[in-house]
């Protein structure tokens, strides 16, 4: 069985947010013996425990296939697949004002499970993604989680991976994801579900649910894929 280190992260857990308990966790995941190590965020239900204004930075890490991170939703703290953004599970919540950033900045092996992810940028922010993992080989998992990003009324900005963007060479495997984009008043062009960079990579989707609400003109792009 694999060796998890379980800290919880929310209101009366260990930790108040993920960025403090990425900041203390950190560290060689691969130098364990025996059982594969797994560090376990454990997010507790009714608090926001994103960077309200910024990201949650998975950086300094040493990962592989077997020895990851996982970010997920304490027991009766699941995310219920309603679509709707419900504060008393396990969420994340911020703003982004634009750049090339993500809610989540992804650059090791990471599971994400059963949390919702709450993002809103503004007019300037064409490159604001939800996850976007870069700098990395790692895989990234994203299973049974709500993905929201709502971009300022009226926006002509192209969004590359508005949802999940690829810049690395590392597999993604997104299922059973509810994924949402609101574009109110948007003619640009959206990109609401996936874009991989130039580096080639291997990616899973199945059973996921898209919507893309409030867009008037311009092209609308599930999948964006270049090869590399």
């Amino acid at each position: 069985m694999p060796s998890e280190t379980v800290h919880t992260v929310g209101s009366g857990g260990n930790y108040v947010s993920l960025v403090a308990w990425e900041a203390a966790q950190q560290r060689d995941l691969t130098l364990a013996t025996g059982d594969d190590t797994i560090a376990v965020a454990e997010v507790i239900g009714g608090t926001n425990v994103g960077n309200p204004t910024g990201n949650i930075d998975f950086n300094g890490w040493t990962t592989d296939g077997t020895n990851r991170i996982v970010v997920r939703a304490q027991a009766g703290s699941e995310y219920l697949s309603t679509g709707v953004l419900d504060t008393s599970k396990a969420y994340t919540d911020c703003t982004l004002a634009g750049g090339n950033n993500g809610a989540f900045l992804i650059r090791h092996d990471i599971l994400i499970q059963g949390i919702q992810i709450n993002l809103t940028s503004g007019a300037a922010a064409a490159g604001a993604k939800c996850v976007y993992q870069f700098g990395s080989t790692g895989a990234c998992t994203m299973d049974g989680c709500l993905i929201i990003h709502t971009l300022s009324s009226g926006n002509t900005l192209n969004h590359d991976g508005s949802i999940f963007e690829m810049r690395a060479n590392g597999a993604c495997d997104m299922t059973n994801n509810i994924m949402i984009v609101n574009a109110p008043g948007s003619t640009g062009n959206v990109v609401p579900c996936f874009w991989q960079g130039a580096t080639a990579a291997t990616q899973t989707m199945y059973n996921n649910t898209v919507v893309v609400t409030g867009k008037t003109t311009g092209v609308c792009v599930l999948l964006q894929i270049r090869d590399g």
